[in-house]
Protein backbone atom coordinates (compact mmCIF):
# COMPACT_ATOMS: atom_id res chain seq x y z
CA UNK A 1 0.00 0.00 0.00
CA UNK A 2 1.01 3.47 -1.00
CA UNK A 3 0.22 6.52 1.32
CA UNK A 4 0.31 9.56 -0.20
CA UNK A 5 1.77 12.93 1.64
CA UNK A 6 -1.13 15.01 1.04
CA UNK A 7 -4.17 16.13 3.16
CA UNK A 8 -7.55 15.94 2.09
CA UNK A 9 -9.67 18.69 1.05
CA UNK A 10 -8.08 22.37 0.22
CA UNK A 11 -4.92 22.02 2.12
CA UNK A 12 -3.62 19.97 -0.28
CA UNK A 13 0.35 19.13 -0.67
CA UNK A 14 2.42 20.62 2.02
CA UNK A 15 5.70 22.45 0.80
CA UNK A 16 7.47 21.79 3.82
CA UNK A 17 9.51 18.95 5.61
CA UNK A 18 7.67 19.26 8.53
CA UNK A 19 4.37 19.63 7.51
CA UNK A 20 5.24 16.40 5.10
CA UNK A 21 6.80 14.55 8.09
CA UNK A 22 3.93 14.69 9.96
CA UNK A 23 1.83 13.57 7.38
CA UNK A 24 4.32 10.20 7.03
CA UNK A 25 4.29 9.96 10.86
CA UNK A 26 0.08 9.85 10.95
CA UNK A 27 0.00 7.76 7.97
CA UNK A 28 2.31 5.29 9.69
CA UNK A 29 0.51 5.61 12.93
CA UNK A 30 -2.85 5.10 11.52
CA UNK A 31 -1.28 2.04 9.69
CA UNK A 32 -0.17 0.41 12.87
CA UNK A 33 -3.81 1.45 14.30
CA UNK A 34 -6.03 -1.15 11.95
CA UNK A 35 -2.75 -3.84 12.01
CA UNK A 36 -1.45 -3.15 8.83
CA UNK A 37 2.32 -4.26 8.70
CA UNK A 38 4.73 -1.92 8.02
CA UNK A 39 7.28 -3.24 5.95
CA UNK A 40 3.87 -3.70 3.12
CA UNK A 41 3.74 0.22 3.30
CA UNK A 42 5.34 2.48 1.19
CA UNK A 43 5.81 6.29 1.55
CA UNK A 44 5.15 8.79 -1.39
CA UNK A 45 6.76 12.01 -0.31
CA UNK A 46 5.26 13.18 -3.23
CA UNK A 47 7.68 14.41 -6.50
CA UNK A 48 6.99 17.67 -7.21
CA UNK A 49 7.98 19.28 -11.02
CA UNK A 50 11.27 21.42 -10.16
CA UNK A 51 9.71 23.74 -12.71
CA UNK A 52 6.79 25.20 -10.42
CA UNK A 53 8.29 24.49 -7.52
CA UNK A 54 11.96 25.17 -7.44
CA UNK A 55 12.63 23.36 -3.60
CA UNK A 56 10.70 20.55 -4.50
CA UNK A 57 12.72 18.18 -5.30
CA UNK A 58 14.99 18.95 -2.34
CA UNK A 59 12.51 18.71 -0.01
CA UNK A 60 11.21 15.52 -1.80
CA UNK A 61 14.93 14.18 -1.09
CA UNK A 62 15.14 15.33 2.31
CA UNK A 63 11.75 13.34 3.47
CA UNK A 64 13.36 10.00 2.09
CA UNK A 65 16.24 10.67 3.76
CA UNK A 66 14.37 10.90 6.86
CA UNK A 67 11.98 7.97 6.43
CA UNK A 68 14.99 5.85 5.66
CA UNK A 69 16.33 6.44 8.59
CA UNK A 70 13.25 6.27 10.49
CA UNK A 71 12.77 2.55 8.86
CA UNK A 72 10.07 3.48 6.95
CA UNK A 73 9.84 2.45 3.19
CA UNK A 74 9.13 5.00 0.25
CA UNK A 75 8.27 4.70 -3.11
CA UNK A 76 8.22 7.44 -5.94
CA UNK A 77 6.99 8.54 -9.53
CA UNK A 78 10.31 10.16 -10.32
CA UNK A 79 9.34 11.60 -13.98
CA UNK A 80 7.15 14.18 -12.33
CA UNK A 81 10.72 16.29 -11.23
CA UNK A 82 10.93 17.26 -14.70
CA UNK A 83 7.41 17.75 -15.96
CA UNK A 84 6.94 20.89 -18.64
CA UNK A 85 10.79 20.47 -18.99
CA UNK A 86 13.10 20.01 -22.08
CA UNK A 87 15.58 17.00 -21.68
CA UNK A 88 13.44 15.22 -19.25
CA UNK A 89 15.23 11.68 -19.38
CA UNK A 90 18.27 13.67 -18.00
CA UNK A 91 15.99 15.39 -15.04
CA UNK A 92 14.58 12.02 -14.35
CA UNK A 93 18.33 9.98 -14.08
CA UNK A 94 19.68 12.71 -12.22
CA UNK A 95 16.97 12.88 -9.70
CA UNK A 96 16.94 9.05 -9.42
CA UNK A 97 20.40 9.24 -8.90
CA UNK A 98 20.22 11.39 -5.95
CA UNK A 99 16.56 9.20 -4.66
CA UNK A 100 18.89 6.13 -4.62
CA UNK A 101 21.26 7.80 -2.53
CA UNK A 102 18.68 9.17 -0.34
CA UNK A 103 17.84 5.93 0.42
CA UNK A 104 14.60 5.24 -1.84
CA UNK A 105 12.82 1.96 -1.16
CA UNK A 106 10.96 2.15 -5.02
CA UNK A 107 10.88 3.59 -7.69
CA UNK A 108 8.31 4.05 -11.30
CA UNK A 109 10.41 4.56 -13.93
CA UNK A 110 10.50 4.38 -17.74
CA UNK A 111 12.08 0.89 -18.11
CA UNK A 112 12.86 1.32 -21.89
CA UNK A 113 14.91 4.36 -21.46
CA UNK A 114 18.05 3.05 -21.10
CA UNK A 115 19.95 5.98 -19.80
CA UNK A 116 17.35 5.32 -17.10
CA UNK A 117 18.44 2.49 -16.55
CA UNK A 118 22.43 2.88 -16.79
CA UNK A 119 22.18 5.49 -13.81
CA UNK A 120 19.57 3.64 -11.56
CA UNK A 121 22.16 0.67 -11.16
CA UNK A 122 25.53 2.98 -11.05
CA UNK A 123 23.69 4.82 -8.44
CA UNK A 124 23.06 1.46 -6.69
CA UNK A 125 26.69 0.34 -7.15
CA UNK A 126 27.99 3.36 -5.82
CA UNK A 127 25.77 3.16 -2.75
CA UNK A 128 26.89 -0.37 -2.21
CA UNK A 129 22.94 -1.45 -2.62
CA UNK A 130 24.20 -4.00 -5.80
CA UNK A 131 27.15 -5.73 -6.60
CA UNK A 132 28.84 -4.85 -9.81
CA UNK A 133 28.44 -8.12 -11.49
CA UNK A 134 29.00 -9.66 -14.97
CA UNK A 135 25.12 -8.62 -15.76
CA UNK A 136 25.60 -5.11 -14.56
CA UNK A 137 29.37 -4.64 -16.73
CA UNK A 138 27.17 -6.58 -20.19
CA UNK A 139 24.51 -3.56 -19.73
CA UNK A 140 27.26 -1.12 -20.53
CA UNK A 141 29.10 -3.36 -22.25
CA UNK A 142 26.18 -4.28 -24.46
CA UNK A 143 25.32 -0.34 -24.90
CA UNK A 144 28.91 0.17 -26.30
CA UNK A 145 29.22 -2.22 -28.54
CA UNK A 146 25.99 -1.18 -30.30
CA UNK A 147 26.89 2.43 -30.16
CA UNK A 148 30.48 1.61 -31.67
CA UNK A 149 28.09 -0.59 -34.15
CA UNK A 150 26.09 2.25 -35.17
CA UNK A 151 29.11 4.53 -35.55
CA UNK A 152 30.87 2.02 -38.24
CA UNK A 153 27.05 1.31 -40.05
CA UNK A 154 26.79 5.14 -40.37
CA UNK A 155 30.19 5.24 -41.64
CA UNK A 156 29.87 2.23 -43.99
CA UNK A 157 26.57 4.13 -44.90
CA UNK A 158 28.32 7.32 -45.78
CA UNK A 159 30.72 5.71 -47.43
CA UNK A 160 28.59 3.95 -50.08
CA UNK A 161 26.43 7.26 -50.45
CA UNK A 162 29.40 9.53 -51.08
CA UNK A 163 31.94 7.44 -52.95
CA UNK A 164 29.61 4.52 -54.45
CA UNK A 165 30.13 1.43 -54.42
CA UNK A 166 33.30 -0.09 -55.52
CA UNK A 167 32.89 -3.51 -56.33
Amino acid sequence: VIGLCMTEGKEGIDHNLDGRWQKVQTIVDYAKSVGFPQQDLFIDPLVMPVGAVTEGPKLTLELIRRCNQAGIRTAIGASNVSFGLPARDIFNATFIAQAVEAGVSAVIIDTTNEVTRKIVAAAEVLIGRRKLDKHLKALYITSETKSKAKTESASTLRSLVYDGDQN
